[in-house]
């Protein structure tokens, strides 16, 4: 399966742009989903990407239900432009 790299982005993008909205930082943030700071980082980056766990985690903190912050993260992948082929 090959990786999806928009949507990687645009969760990484809803993510940050959620947690900022509470005014939390990465730290404060990574405690309550029960993460490492440098991960939580890295998913923002969209250098990683969630477990099924890790993505329930976030979506108790941002105290929004999984299916919602799901349905906002595919919006924002719809509206990502395709990225370029070589």
């Amino acid at each position: 399966m090959e990786r999806d790299e928009a949507l990687i982005v645009a969760f990484a993008d809803e993510l940050r742009a959620r947690r900022n909205a509470l005014e939390l930082s990465q730290e404060e943030f990574a405690h309550l989903v029960g993460v490492n700071r440098t991960y939580m980082a890295k998913l923002e980056l969209a250098q990683n990407q969630p477990t099924l766990t890790v993505l329930q985690a976030v979506a108790v903190a941002l105290a929004v239900p999984l299916p919602d912050f799901l349905n906002s993260v595919l919006a924002r992948r719809r509206r990502r432009p395709p990225p370029a082929r070589n």
